[in-house]
């Protein structure tokens, strides 16, 4: 509590696994175990991670590769949880952002471009943003990090996807990192996206 007996508004990260991972996952893998709740505690944050259905938020797609796209009932599994936080938890509504990597990435461009009202801001890390919801998503600041040895989501698709977003009008910031897919997990993604995090309100 505050001075005066107020009791404090915690800030919400929403954090979505990638495939094959479950609501444990950024708790629990190696490079991981220790960074996103180390963050959290400095920063005070809550972070909540649910579990995709079938341990994944994408589904393939017809077209070229990467042909993948945010599973029609990922957005509303999400929001749902965010609802449920709130409900149970003092959360400062103008700070709820939602993060993802790989498929989780996915995820969060997804839900943020079905709720734009409801993130303060979001991060996708390697994970590829859905032409669809660029027109929605510019309305929520957005951080894209990508990867150059990744080979699953070629950096020349990331780049493209955040210079539409960003000429749509919306705010972005692009950060690159010289390693692949997997290379995101050190304790300077964390910092990065928390960063990010703490600039904006809604």
């Amino acid at each position: 509590t505050e001075e005066g007996g107020d009791v404090t508004a915690f800030p919400l990260v929403v954090a979505c696994h990638p495939a094959g991972g479950d609501e444990i996952a950024y708790f629990q893998w190696k490079g991981n175990a220790d960074r996103i709740q180390t963050m959290a505690e400095q920063r005070g944050f809550i972070v909540a991670c649910p579990a995709g259905p079938d341990r994944a938020w994408h589904e393939r797609i017809k077209g070229p590769a990467p042909a993948v796209a945010s599973k029609p009932e990922t957005p509303a599994i999400i929001d749902a949880l965010v609802k449920e936080i709130v409900k149970q938890r003092h959360i400062d509504a103008s700070r709820i952002y939602l993060m993802g990597a790989s498929s989780g990435a996915i995820a969060s461009f997804a839900t943020a471009a079905a709720y734009p009202e409801r993130f303060a801001a979001i991060a996708g890390v390697c994970g590829v943003c859905p032409t669809e919801a660029i027109e929605t998503l510019k309305q929520t600041p957005t951080l894209v990090f990508s990867a150059e040895k990744d080979r699953l989501i070629p950096i020349t698709l990331m780049r493209q996807r955040a210079r539409a977003l960003e000429e749509a009008g919306g705010t972005v910031k692009f950060v690159e990192t010289p390693r692949g897919h997997g290379g995101y997990r050190g304790l300077e993604t964390y910092t990065l996206l928390f960063d990010w995090f703490e600039k904006h309100r809604r």
